[in-house]
């Protein structure tokens, strides 16, 4: 059985392809919240997840995502609920997600019903 740094894992990796899809470079952000709670156990056998990665809400500069983990039998094996912080690594202080040249964030970044899925692939 896989513990839970492993699904923290699983979940930035889908983090980072839906901001790297969503703002169309390699993400800069940390982490200032997340909140997990573990629904089933996951075994190393298995090897593949799917994590999905929904927008709550959008701040200035901290998007909050309800992401979860799911089985290759579509079973739900944790859920959590994140804030970030998009970071601005050339001005050292947080960047703002409606900023210059987020345009393209601004659209994405938007609270909508349709998730972002990712595949994750469990190592070990």
């Amino acid at each position: 059985m896989v513990n839970h740094a492993v699904f923290l894992t699983c979940l930035e990796e889908g983090r980072d392809a839906f901001y790297v899809q969503a703002l169309g470079r390699d993400p800069h952000y940390v982490v200032a919240r997340v909140e997990t709670g573990m629904r089933a156990g996951v075994r190393y056998s298995g090897r593949q997840l799917r994590v999905r990665i929904e927008v709550e809400r959008v701040g200035t500069a901290s998007p909050t995502t309800r992401e979860t983990i799911l089985t290759p039998a579509g079973v739900t094996a944790a859920q959590a609920r994140v804030v970030t912080v998009l970071w601005d690594a050339g001005a050292r202080k947080p960047g703002g997600v409606r900023g210059a040249g987020a345009g393209t964030a601004g659209r994405v970044l938007t609270p909508v019903g349709r998730p972002h899925d990712r595949r994750a692939l469990l190592r070990g």
